[in-house]
């Protein structure tokens, strides 16, 4: 998985550094709508709920101006997810499920953050001069070692864009493709594995050009 990323990241420079075209490099960021997607088959109970949160993301990307209305870009973020958890812990008694001598547990736990390092790789399509369309694929680290399953994950990332000279606006949504499991709690055992899914508004913001 690591290796794909740094292959992709190891492309694009040679590409722009080989290429007699514009490359520009600069700061990207926004604000983040998370949507977490909690996978009930691995629950111990019905009742465990992850709440939608907010979060944000910080970087840099590169960005190479391939033909007139078709840009290639990598972007290297920090990204911070954060929501709210319920988690409910429900043994088998000698009784059976919920028996007599079984007892639930349950936990909230409040601004859980979820934080990782991401590498993506896109196209920016432009539709005219200033609006665009932007596909991409985004490897993502996560950066707490409470998650013990899946510590790597993709998202699929669908945009739409706004260029002007000094910045673009862009509205992106990410869809993640593998769940991740986190150990909130060793006793009792709360668990809770969810799939990523946010919407962000950012910008990117150039401060350099080469050619």
């Amino acid at each position: 998985m690591k290796k794909l990323a740094l292959v992709l990241f190891a492309t694009f420079i040679m590409q722009y550094i080989n290429a007699q075209r514009t490359t520009e490099i600069g700061f990207t960021g926004g604000a983040i709508r998370f949507y977490p997607d909690l996978e009930e088959k691995f629950s111990t109970s019905k009742n465990d709920a992850m709440d939608n949160g907010w979060g944000f993301s910080a970087g840099v990307f590169l960005e190479d101006h391939w033909k007139p209305r078709i840009h290639q870009i990598v972007e290297l973020n920090y990204i911070n997810l954060n929501s709210d958890v319920f988690l409910e812990y429900n043994p088998v008694g000698s009784g059976g499920y919920g028996g007599a001598n079984s007892q639930n547990s349950w936990k909230n736990f409040g601004n859980v953050s979820f934080n990782y390092i991401a590498i993506s790789g896109g196209t920016k399509l432009f539709l005219n001069k200033k609006l665009f369309v932007y596909p991409g694929i985004e490897w993502a680290r996560i950066l707490t070692n409470e998650v013990d399953l899946n510590k790597s994950t993709y998202h699929l990332k669908l945009a739409a864009g706004f260029n002007s000279r000094e910045f673009d606006v862009i509205l992106e949504y990410n869809y993640g493709l593998k769940y991740q499991r986190r150990v909130y709690s060793l006793s009792p055992p709360l668990l809770g594995t969810h799939t990523n899914n946010f919407l962000q508004l950012k910008v990117q913001i150039p401060f350099y050009s080469l050619r």
